[in-house]
């Protein structure tokens, strides 16, 4: 139990972190790129000419590790159901950690949905998702 509402609440922050996300298709060219203004690390070229690159790269990076969280956890939850060899409670503790992050992961969707829902679509927000 106490599992599953630390994936939840970890999906909803990363969900309100994610938000904020801006497309890359808006930024200057050579924006994302090493040659001018990228600062060249071990987990990539980081864009610090602009916030909105910077943004953009944090933002893609930690989606990008939230799925294979996700999918870490999901690989847990199985080999926990496949090898509860009939225990009841291993079983359910897969079943909920299945369910923790499958609710994880949509509500990181829904997230960025009602987000862009709101700042693109309603609130006619420039340069946001």
């Amino acid at each position: 139990m106490k599992l599953k509402i630390l994936v939840v609440v970890g999906g909803v922050i990363l969900g309100l972190f994610v938000t904020g996300v801006v497309k890359a298709q808006e930024l200057p060219p050579g924006a994302l790129s090493c040659g001018g203004g990228g600062l060249d690390t071990a987990i990539g070229c980081i864009p610090v000419g602009s916030a909105e690159g910077i943004v953009v790269f944090f933002g893609q990076w930690l989606l990008g590790m939230a799925g294979g969280i996700a999918f870490l956890l999901i690989l847990v939850a199985a080999f926990q159901i496949i090898t509860s060899r009939g225990n009841p409670e291993q079983l359910k503790a897969g079943q909920q950690l299945l369910g923790a992050a499958i609710s994880g992961l949509l509500m990181i969707a829904f997230s960025l949905f009602i987000f862009r829902l709101i700042a693109s679509d309603i609130l006619k927000i420039p340069g946001l998702i």
